[in-house]
């Protein structure tokens, strides 16, 4: 019998790797299930690829489309959810109660942060923590923020005052 290739996603497009592949085997049974390999993957290009497109695409998001997608996830586990516990039991003899910590739970996890990022609505920068005095003068003040659209995730200092000579943007830290 012929055992399945799982492809990997990767770099925008499915791929194989090059070689025989490293089984993967049914704990129970022990015969090969699935192969899998990542010989001849170009992880340059991986790389390359999650840098310039995939971070491009998420940062353009906001916190409640980023929750969209977490949404739609949660909807495909929990369409196939029953399928998850077939495979708990054939793989490790769980019972549905022992295996519900692991399969609900995580789809519960999805579904708590979809909620949240939700209620964070089409905002792109969030301000974290209070604003805290920078000198004596209390003009002088900073507040860190996290923002989506930058492109590696910054913290920004922003204080009034200099705000203004910054474009508004403060002073930037990456």
């Amino acid at each position: 019998m012929t055992t399945s290739l799982l492809l990997n996603f990767f770099a925008g497009r499915w791929q194989t790797g090059a070689g025989t592949g490293t089984p993967l085997f049914d704990p129970v049974l022990g015969t090969e299930l699935a192969r899998v390999w990542s010989a001849g993957i170009d992880l340059a290009e991986g790389f390359a690829f999650a840098r310039e497109q995939g971070g491009a695409a998420l940062r353009a998001l906001s916190y409640g489309q980023r929750a969209g997608l977490l949404t739609q996830i949660v909807d495909v586990l929990q369409a196939n959810r029953d399928a998850y516990y077939e495979i708990a039991t054939a793989n490790s003899g769980t019972v549905t109660k022992d295996s519900a910590v692991d399969i609900d739970g995580a789809i519960f996890t999805l579904a708590y942060f979809a909620k949240q990022g939700t209620a964070l609505g089409d905002a792109k920068l969030l301000l974290d923590g209070q604003r805290i005095r920078m000198a004596k003068d209390p003009a002088f003040t900073a507040q860190a923020s996290v923002e989506l659209a930058s492109s590696h995730g910054r913290v920004h200092a922003i204080s009034p005052d200099v705000a203004a000579l910054h474009s508004g943007h403060g002073n930037v830290m990456p």
